[in-house]
């Protein structure tokens, strides 16, 4: 692992954010032009600074100033998406696989470990992987085995079993409980002694992806018979919302209050769901690629989505309708990310560069 500081923004870079100004008056910054793409980006609460993943590298970027901070290096495996610790002073990245995940202090611009979720003693790939909100624990899912690990000292924790299906995991926020789900199954765990508190049978179904809401009460399936499942933990109530096809679904996001949920998918296509209503709230169409990520504005009623076709779009997803196109990145648009107050957008793409938009200037 190597770790370099780098405290001066050259002027080359200065320039080009300028050049970028003049014709899009929402680009703020354009943080650099790197030989190598960047695959996933986070954004401090605050807005202050953009963590980056490309290959071998995070780097640590002012957003104000374009300065890049810090790149810390490691030589293990590349860095994909990334998650941010809810103090902002560790970043989590995970690899495509979900075979790795990296553990970095970004304050200090260190490396604190790097845990190897894939260890050969699971039987089948991981399937998902989770981050308490804390940063403290590191939950990871294999197809007949849950496992959970020190985010600092890299060390295996708990093994529990599990069904053997596919399975997506969560933590609640409060960041006591793991919810483990299959496709004919949910298990609820105790993060800190690994004791299994409750196993719920529920009707199979087929997903790509599954989201809960914040107050850990409900979970949000994308089925493969075109069918949002909404299902209540503890009740069994569920709520079924169908829809026409819309490819697979690459991305799922809900809107602060949990009322509506979006999903992104690989027709370019964005779906959105009243969840109180069951019902289809409208179909956002406009990209002509594949939907790489979805960000909700928690101040604003806007939706930012990030896709292939080298853009970004701004959406109303109250009036159903589209804000705005960003446009300054030449290849696939890899991840977005927006700050608390929804001052801040920071894009990442595979064309090497990372843009800081501000949504507000439009």
């Amino acid at each position: 692992m190597r770790i370099i500081s780098d405290f001066h923004a050259q002027s080359w870079l200065r320039q080009l954010g300028a050049i970028f100004n003049k014709t899009n008056k929402a680009l703020l910054l354009s943080l650099g032009e790197y030989k190598k793409a960047f695959f996933g980006v986070g954004l401090t609460s605050d807005g202050k600074y953009a963590i980056s993943s490309t290959n071998n590298e995070v780097c640590v970027w002012n957003t104000k100033t374009g300065i890049r901070e810090k790149i810390i290096r490691e030589s293990n495996y590349y860095p994909e998406r990334i998650v941010l610790s809810m103090d902002n002073k560790i970043a989590f990245t995970i690899s495509s696989n979900n075979d790795y995940v990296g553990v970095w202090d970004i304050v200090n611009g260190i490396s604190l470990c790097t845990v190897h979720v894939s260890a050969d003693y699971y039987h089948g790939e991981v399937n998902s992987v989770a981050i308490s909100p804390d940063g403290n624990r590191i939950v990871s899912v294999a197809y007949d085995r849950v496992k959970i690990w020190d985010a600092r000292t890299a060390k295996e924790l708990f093994s529990m079993e599990n069904e053997s299906d596919y399975c997506n995991v969560h933590i609640t926020a409060d960041g006591s409980r793991i919810i483990a789900v299959t496709r004919r199954s949910i298990t609820i765990w105790d993060i800190e002694t690994g004791v299994r508190l409750r196993s719920i049978t529920i009707k199979e179904q087929s997903f790509y992806n599954s989201v809960i809401t914040p107050d850990s009460k409900r979970i949000i399936f994308a089925c493969f018979d075109n069918i949002i499942r909404v299902l209540e933990i503890y009740s069994l109530n569920e709520t079924v919302i169908a829809t026409e096809y819309l490819g697979h679904i690459t991305s799922m996001a809900l809107d602060r209050d949990s009322r509506l949920a979006v999903c992104g998918s690989t027709k370019g296509l964005i779906k959105i769901f009243n969840l109180q209503l069951a019902s289809v709230v409208c179909t956002l169409e406009g990209h002509n690629g594949e939907i790489s990520a979805l960000s909700i504005n928690s101040d604003k009623p806007w939706l930012i989505s990030a896709s292939h076709d080298c853009t970004l779009k701004i959406w109303d997803i109250e009036k159903g309708a589209k804000v705005s196109t960003l446009k300054g990145h030449t290849d696939i648009v890899t991840d977005v990310s927006v700050s608390a107050d929804g001052q801040k957008v920071v894009s990442s793409s595979r064309d090497g560069t990372l843009i800081v938009w501000n949504p507000l200037n439009l």
